[in-house]
């Protein structure tokens, strides 16, 4: 009785072409779901069948995720979107320096890694470092 009340309400108030929109938004979000539902379902389901699974425990094979070898883990991929772009900085950087300004970049990253080596040097108790290839190599890491 309350519905057909809110019903009779509704459409004395509300043109047809509005009830028939909300009609369509609601069967458009409804399907929108269901279909995102059925391929996130699909995608699942090749992942695991790449990757290999327990079918009781519904977990992969072994203590941690493996990824195939032609997909890479998402920490390699953000290294690698990581470096591309640090690599793209210093290449944007050298391209507008002169051939002054990179020496003189040359000398002060020389001049900071003497310094670095001497502040390990002096502790050598926590840091074993003992030359200047040894603080180069651990920059290469970061480059």
């Amino acid at each position: 009785m309350l519905l057909w009340v809110w019903a009779s309400v509704w459409s004395r108030t509300v043109s047809p072409f509005y009830g028939f929109t909300v009609a369509f938004i609601i069967i458009a979000l409804a399907l929108s779901c269901y279909f995102t539902r059925q391929a996130r379902k699909a995608i699942l389901e090749e992942m695991h069948s790449k990757i290999g699974t327990d079918k009781r425990r519904k977990k992969p094979v072994g203590d941690e995720l493996e990824y195939p070898e032609d997909v890479e883990s998402p920490e390699a991929l953000q290294s690698r979107m990581k470096m591309a772009r640090h690599q793209a900085i210093i290449n944007h950087l050298s391209k507008n320096m002169t051939e002054e300004q990179l020496m003189e970049e040359k000398k002060i990253e020389k001049a900071q890694l003497t310094a670095i080596l001497n502040l390990l040097k002096e502790q050598k108790d926590m840091f074993q470092v003992s030359d200047m290839q040894q603080v180069e190599q651990q920059l290469s890491l970061y480059r």
